[in-house]
């Protein structure tokens, strides 16, 4: 995934991927810029280092904090890459057969949990294990809202 707060990017990259962005969709130009990037072959990389990382500024409301992600939502239907496309089907498919039939926590959630541990481990930090499995029991109606609101919604910034 690409943020647009941790991006680094190249003008002459930025330039030659300007006629895929979609600038008259509020929010994205992070996501768009990554599949016009990867469209045209050009190298892609994460940098894992803290002097790279952006701190930027949580909104203050829960109403600003589903706003937000119901607009990064609602630009899912714009994508054209196949890997995002497969990504965000998978992430929404394993998510809505939680909801129906929650069993599935008892694969999804060891698989996801030692995932947070690894980087835990690399990072020094910690999470509680019953918060993340309260986080995880959550998130599937989390997503859900966000998903759905974000296809419906008026999009604006």
């Amino acid at each position: 995934m690409c943020s647009g707060a941790n991006l680094i990017v190249r003008r002459k990259a930025w330039l030659e991927c300007e006629p895929d962005l979609h600038p008259e969709i509020p929010s994205g130009d992070d996501m768009f810029l990554l599949e016009a990037m990867k469209k045209r072959g050009m190298q892609i990389a994460v940098i894992d280092e803290p002097d790279y990382t952006a701190v930027v500024r949580p909104v203050t409301t829960w109403r600003a904090f589903f706003r937000q992600r119901m607009r990064w939502a609602g630009k899912a239907p714009r994508y054209t890459d196949r890997d995002i496309i497969r990504c965000g089907a998978l992430v929404a498919t394993a998510n809505i057969l939680q909801i129906l039939c929650p069993l599935i926590l008892l694969v999804k959630f060891p698989i996801e949990y030692s995932l947070i541990r690894t980087r835990q481990k690399r990072e020094h930090i910690r999470t509680d294990f019953f918060i993340a499995l309260l986080l995880e029991v959550l998130y599937p109606f989390y997503m859900l809202v966000c998903l759905l609101g974000g296809l419906i919604r008026r999009k604006e910034w």
